[in-house]
């Protein structure tokens, strides 16, 4: 597996990812952030894969929840735009 940076498809990989129904809202700052943490998943002919490992922490401060909280908020329920109600 390798990252997208050095992929020799990663315009066409990026493109897929960001016409995908839940992932297309993302905001600029949200992809510079995500993007270094996918890998590609090279399996010849076929769909591109992609794996991204997600932390969640244990423990947060009030003013952590808080923000992920007010993030939570600004953004689209992955799960209504996934069926194409967003």
């Amino acid at each position: 597996m390798s990252s997208i940076d050095p992929h020799p498809q990663r315009n066409t990989i990026r493109l897929q990812l960001k016409q995908n129904m839940v992932l297309k809202d993302m905001p600029p700052q949200a992809w510079a952030d995500i993007e270094p943490l996918l890998e590609i998943a090279d399996f010849g002919k076929g769909d591109l894969l992609v794996r991204l490992r997600i932390v969640v922490p244990e423990k947060l401060t009030k003013e952590q929840r808080e923000l992920l909280e007010k993030l939570g908020k600004s953004l689209p329920d992955p799960r209504q735009a996934a069926f194409g109600h967003a």
